[in-house]
């Protein structure tokens, strides 16, 4: 992780690995020796950020009363660390994405990166242009070379996750897009005898995820891509006015979806669009159901949600249930 001088990097591993510790050591050592750095640290949210990687930062990577730790502001409140010679760590959470996307960077770091899309790696890419680290000359024109990175740090997820596709991805040269780098449970000398035990409790996908350090989808699931981590959020999330749930919904349409059926189960859904993302907000699926049940349902979600259209399989039934509605 210290050496590496790639463009993008996937710091990858299971819990306790001292990913945290290994990734703010470096961008500490950078912004104490070379002045006027400037990096940024993000999660998902901002919050999350203070409860996790502020305290590690603070409590073992920072020596005591630090400079770049003035006034009175608690990590929660805190958005950057200014160290004496011009240096900075910037602090932020895409869940507010202009204030950080207002400005340029050496160093983005991405915590718990399967957290975000890859739309918000994206964004980021666009802000490491910051030119202060100096790695050399170009040999051909002579041009001075600035060192630049992005980092995702994270445990790994579901192996269709775009983080765990870009890494096996290559560019026009067939250079890897990105440079992997996984930790190991050896290379944190605090992990001890109680961490394993906890995590030898855990079963399923979770304990080959943060145990076994391993990109992996549930068993079973008849979907293999589907992660609940990135693919589900908060209703909240979708409404104009987050503290209101009369105020209405962000979607910019909505439509509705049937797959007929009387013997094997009939479905309908209500899905809410919105730039390039499709949300599922309501479903019915059951059998047995005559075309007057599913029309009363129907049309009560039809005026409910305003639904624009809706997508039906062909057959006899749809076409009856359609003439009804």
């Amino acid at each position: 992780m210290f050496a590496s001088t790639a463009d993008e990097v996937l710091f990858e591993g299971p819990a306790n690995a001292g990913k945290t510790r290994s990734v703010t050591e470096k961008c500490h050592m950078l912004a104490t020796r070379i002045p006027g750095v400037r990096i940024l640290w993000v999660r998902k949210t901002r919050k999350s950020l203070s409860q996790s990687v502020l305290v590690t930062f603070e409590e073992h990577v920072l020596p005591e009363r630090h400079p770049c730790i003035s006034g009175t502001a608690s990590k929660e409140h805190r958005d950057r660390y200014d160290y004496p010679n011009g240096s900075v760590i910037v602090l932020g959470g895409m869940d507010n994405p202009d204030k950080v996307m207002s400005t340029e960077y050496d160093i983005i770091v991405f915590f718990e990166a399967t957290e975000g899309d890859h739309g918000d790696w994206l964004r980021l890419i666009t802000r490491v242009r910051n030119k202060r680290i100096l790695l050399g000359n170009d040999r051909e024109t002579g041009e001075p070379v600035y060192f630049h990175q992005m980092i995702a740090d994270c445990n790994p997820g579901t192996e269709y996750h775009w983080l765990n596709r870009r890494a096996k991805s290559v560019d026009g040269d067939g250079r890897p897009l990105m440079h992997r780098i996984q930790a190991k449970h050896t290379d944190n000398p605090g992990f001890g005898a109680g961490d394993q035990r906890r995590l030898d409790s855990l079963t399923g996908t979770a304990r080959k995820r943060l145990r076994d350090g391993l990109w992996c989808s549930e068993s079973g699931q008849v979907l293999p891509e589907w992660d609940p981590e990135t693919m589900m959020c908060n209703r909240r999330d979708l409404l104009i006015d987050k503290k209101s749930m009369t105020g209405g919904y962000r979607f910019d349409w909505v439509f509705g979806s049937i797959d007929f059926g009387m013997k094997d189960a009939q479905s309908f859904g209500v899905w809410g669009v919105i730039d390039d993302c499709i949300y599922l907000v309501a479903e019915y699926y059951l059998r047995g159901k005559n075309t007057h049940w599913w029309g009363s349902k129907i049309s009560r979600e039809i005026q409910h949600w305003g639904i624009a259209s809706i997508v039906a399989d062909g057959g006899g039934l749809g076409a009856t249930l359609i003439s009804d509605l």
